[in-house]
């Protein structure tokens, strides 16, 4: 009952006289205030030599300038850092910057030299790319038919579980774009993402096309409250918290972890994001229950120190998400010292990391209590050990470096592609003038 009352006063009723407020400025400020189409002609980071070539991002133009303006205090990874790391690493090696909205199609009025798309609005854009252009494609999740498929499978669970009907259509739903974001990955000469082994294999025989950049996450500056070392893993062993970041509850496995943590009474959960209605209408039990607790209104000051005494006897970060990769929410948790368990698209480690292999309730139940079982010096060692993992996932100086060198290989990849294509040609001549055997 308290979480309900909490979720309705502390984040649904603020949520409707939000969306009151910003509809009233939306018509206030009218059509002159529409999204940026194309932002132009971006050379911000300097290079010793000018820049001679020219590349054309598809994103959101807003980023960049919400990201220049907020700079070096960034807020968000996704998209204004990623925007900004991605301008910053081709500015440097060479390129200036247009960025496209990913939202609309856009016809290309200059020739460009290197093409990074997202989405699936880029077929105007590619066909009337010059051939020398090189293509990257941004990978921010599972291949778009796993992620429809999956997320039905999420929905038809959810639905079976609680009695309800399933939904026509889901959070994200990628069907309306099935066509145009297949044909980017059939033209894109490189596909660049975080390691996510499932997430990866998702893609097929277009596999061998990724370049592993990691995904920048920023860690959440209202849980950097205490140095890992203070954590008390003794108490933390029993604790574990979700952060789900940006919508869809049922993909990203709530409804898995309410009614797996309703199996285990001594085991604690403690919801930190937004609680959607489809779990605060149909998971009122489980919500009532004694150890699961709501507790995302801790993120405003006045509770700092209520919540810093939390996240003391926190030790575990727990996720369950269809394979579209980890969350930078979650992403940011493994920079705080949280341990990640449950079903989680990572590399596994079995110093810093407690996985399952699939997201049924009794998987996810047999982990959290696998974890659970381990020493507090365990707990202190994979803590500080997948700080470092982060690091090499997600920190800035990785990222930055590795965006670097994705951008200097372009080269490289149109040498490559124009052989592919050379071979090809003599392939089918070749097959041209050989007649079939009797």
């Amino acid at each position: 009952m308290i979480n309900s009352m909490l979720i309705l006063l502390t984040q649904e009723i603020p949520a409707r006289i939000g969306r009151v407020v910003y509809n009233l400025r939306a018509g206030l400020r009218g059509k002159d205030h529409a999204r940026i189409q194309l932002l132009e002609n971006i050379d911000h980071f300097p290079t010793v030599t000018p820049k001679s070539r020219r590349a054309l991002l598809t994103l959101a133009p807003e980023a960049w300038l919400i990201a220049v303006n907020e700079y070096p205090q960034i807020r968000l990874f996704n998209y204004y850092g990623l925007t900004y790391e991605i301008v910053r690493a081709l500015n440097e090696n060479g390129y200036v910057v247009d960025i496209a909205d990913l939202n609309r199609e856009h016809i290309p009025a200059k020739h460009y030299d290197l093409f990074v798309g997202h989405g699936g609005r880029c077929r105007d854009i590619i066909d009337n790319l010059g051939e020398d252009a090189v293509i990257y494609q941004y990978v921010s999740g599972a291949h778009w038919d796993t992620f429809n498929r999956e997320s039905r499978q999420r929905y038809e669970r959810f639905g079976k579980s609680r009695g309800v009907p399933v939904p026509e259509r889901f959070r994200r739903d990628l069907t309306e774009a099935l066509e145009g974001e297949e044909y980017l990955l059939q033209k894109a000469d490189c596909l660049f993402t975080i390691d996510c082994p499932r997430m990866v294999a998702s893609f097929g025989p277009h596999r061998s096309k990724f370049f592993f950049t990691g995904l920048g996450a920023y860690i959440d500056k209202n849980l950097l409250l205490l140095p890992p070392a203070e954590r008390d893993h003794d108490a933390g062993r029993r604790n574990f918290i979700y952060v789900g970041g940006t919508g869809g509850n049922i993909q990203k496995g709530l409804d898995i972890l309410l009614e797996t943590f309703a199996a285990t009474p001594a085991l604690h959960l403690f919801i930190y994001c937004k609680v959607e209605v489809e779990i605060s209408n149909h998971y009122k039990e489980e919500l009532a229950l004694p150890n699961i607790h709501y507790i995302y209104h801790l993120r405003h000051p006045f509770f700092s120190a209520r919540l810093k005494r939390l996240m003391r006897k926190i030790s575990f970060s727990i996720h369950a998400p269809i394979n579209c990769g980890m969350g930078t929410a979650f992403m940011g948790t493994l920079g705080l010292g949280l341990i990640p368990v449950g079903y989680v698209d990572l590399n596994e480690d079995p110093e810093c990391t407690v996985l399952c292999h699939d997201w049924g309730v009794d998987s996810i139940k047999e982990c959290i209590e696998r974890a659970s079982a381990k020493d507090a010096g365990w707990c202190r060692e994979a803590s500080a050990r997948i700080t470092r993992v982060y690091d090499h996932l997600c920190g800035s100086s990785s990222l930055r470096s590795r965006f670097n060198e994705l951008f200097s290989d372009a080269q490289r990849l149109k040498v490559q592609r124009h052989k592919c294509s050379v071979a090809a040609k003599a392939g089918s001549t070749m097959g041209a003038t050989i007649p079939e055997s009797e």
